[in-house]
């Protein structure tokens, strides 16, 4: 039939079925109105939340063909390994209960202010029995943290998939073992012990591997928190090695630092905050949200590009009855992928490019609107501290090696490249070479480092939460 007839035959049908509406009495045509526009209403609405959910799934698509992650990885045991320090971190940290973080935080804080503002001599025995009576009802803890330091960690529960509640409850025993560990430092420190003191802070810094599992936003933070306390006993370390050599000095029983206790130290605090640390912890956060919005995601896009083999968030969406409600949560979701791949290339500018450009809210593609547009500038804030403390803090451990060595102080920085550095730490601040001074007696990092404090001690979970 050719197109012209049929075009003309569907004109005089829908003709006719104008006639006939025309003749129906008023309260039909009135109901006739209300359906038809009720069922566009209804096909529009289904049509626009189809295409909402089909944008959710190309962004998906978008970072599978970027290479970048949306799978928590798999972590597989190096060849020949046969026991997995899970098993002894689980066993100390289930020891801990929550309300103890505060009760330890308090005495660890108490005893380095003594250990720090007050001579050997005058060091007050009350605290120093109490510190004893918690270190020595927390031997079982202790042993088992020290067993598992030495071993590899293949997967450690967080609690990501417990609930807010517990998962609080399970990162505060974490952190409370953190500062556990910290405390024996300071008694090893103080009884002149050095060498043990800087075996306890490589397994506080082991111990921190616990947060890299699924290192979203909130356990990133928790870790670099922990990490700015551990980096304050390091420095205090390095201040009574230095001082064991000082005949005025009142640790006169302190005997120095082996070299290798140092590099393992200096080896150990680099290995636990790589450089692109805000990277990584931005990559695990879009896969939590990710993980978080599968319901709602094309079931194509789910057995396609991700993995069925994970924990189920408890914060995981339903897929609503309401259709209106089902595209609300489609744009918002959509809004904060695209949001999250801004936050991801900006974390991977040179520093202190992320500072910058998280100051500006309204470059993100949703002006601000979404949630992680908010945390990107305190989180790279927290990254950039944390890192500058790292940097700093390795930067005097090296120093300390070239010390004990040569028996002087090193004229610059470009003295320990390649045998103590393997180049120049830049200031994340500035992104200049870490400004170093010293004269015959101390040596001094200066520049936006300062703003670091790395020396402040931090109770556990304030500065994360």
């Amino acid at each position: 039939m050719p197109l012209r007839k049929i075009w003309y035959n569907s004109a005089n049908a829908m003709a006719q079925i104008m006639e006939n509406v025309r003749k129906m009495p008023f309260w039909r045509r009135a109901a006739l109105i209300l359906v038809l526009t009720g069922v566009v209403m209804v096909v529009g609405l289904m049509l626009v939340t189809y295409v909402s959910s089909r944008q959710l799934g190309n962004e998906i698509v978008k970072i599978s063909k970027a290479g970048e992650p949306t799978a928590f990885p798999v972590v597989k045991p190096p060849q020949g390994t046969t026991e997995d320090a899970n098993r002894y971190y689980a066993e100390a940290i289930g020891l801990i209960t929550p309300g103890e973080l505060t009760n330890i935080s308090k005495v660890y804080i108490f005893y380095r202010i003594g250990l720090t503002s007050l001579p050997a001599n005058q060091f007050p025995a009350d605290l120093r029995d109490k510190v004893t009576e918690n270190l020595t009802k927390s031997q079982p803890i202790l042993t088992n943290l020290d067993k598992g330091a030495g071993l590899w960690l293949s997967w450690f529960d967080t609690g990501l998939s417990s609930g807010k509640q517990l998962r609080k409850d399970r990162l505060d025993s974490i952190q409370a073992a953190v500062i556990l560990s910290s405390l024996r430092t300071l008694d090893y420190i103080r009884a002149g012990n050095l060498d043990k003191a800087a075996d306890s802070i490589a397994t506080s810094l082991k111990l921190l591997r616990v947060f890299d599992g699924f290192p979203t936003v909130h356990l990133q933070s928790r870790k670099m928190a922990s990490l700015q306390l551990v980096c304050g006993d390091i420095h205090l370390l390095l201040q009574r090695n230095a001082a064991s050599s000082d005949p005025n000095a009142p640790l006169l029983k302190a005997k120095r630092l082996s070299p290798q206790r140092l590099e393992m130290l200096q080896s150990l605090l680099e290995e636990t905050l790589p450089p692109d640390t805000l990277e990584k912890t931005l990559l695990a956060e879009r896969v939590s949200q990710i993980e978080i919005a599968r319901n709602l995601l094309p079931k194509s896009i789910v057995s396609k590009y991700l993995s069925a083999n994970v924990p189920v968030l408890p914060e995981r969406r339903s897929l609503p009855s309401l259709t209106w409600h089902r595209m609300r949560l489609y744009r918002a979701f959509t809004k904060l992928m695209r949001d999250m791949a801004w936050c991801v290339r900006v974390s991977r500018l040179p520093w202190p490019g992320p500072l910058e450009q998280a100051k500006d809210a309204n470059q993100a593609p949703s002006g601000g609107n979404s949630g992680i547009v908010p945390v990107i500038g305190p989180l790279t804030r927290l990254s950039a501290e944390t890192l500058a403390t790292v940097r700093g803090t390795a930067t005097l451990i090296a120093i300390e090696r070239y010390r004990q060595r040569e028996k002087k102080f090193p004229d610059s920085l470009a003295l320990l490249i390649p045998t103590y550095l393997k180049s120049v730490p830049l200031d994340p601040f500035s992104g200049e070479p870490i400004v170093y001074s010293h004269d015959a007696q101390t040596c001094k990092l200066s520049g936006a480092l300062e703003q670091a404090d790395a020396n402040r001690p931090r109770p556990a979970g304030t500065d994360a939460d």
